[in-house]
């Protein structure tokens, strides 16, 4: 599990890493670079928690070619990446 060093993504992550008994990984929100290297480097899963101004660049980064946007004020999206070869896409959309 990664988390920026802002407040409110580690508080957004806390109940997830309680309940998997994870110590979030906390990355530098403007170093996408890194962060990918730690994701590649992975042989499982990992949950990112990030912003609407870094996730889309964390996307591409990762081989996502559709570009994503999402509004300042839009808590309400979930992505998921498959990495690999051919990089796919899942996003989840959950109104309040």
């Amino acid at each position: 599990m990664f988390v920026t060093e802002f407040k409110r993504a580690q508080e957004t992550a806390a109940p997830t890493a309680r309940a998997a008994h994870l110590s979030p990984t906390v990355v530098p929100a403007n170093d996408i670079g890194a962060l990918v290297e730690k994701i590649r480097a992975l042989n499982s899963n990992a949950l990112v928690v990030g912003h609407g101004n870094t996730i889309p660049d964390l996307l591409k980064a990762l081989g996502i070619a559709t570009p994503v946007g999402i509004p300042e004020d839009d808590y309400t999206e979930i992505f998921a990446v498959l990495v690999g070869d051919a990089p796919q896409l899942l996003r989840l959309h959950y109104p309040f």
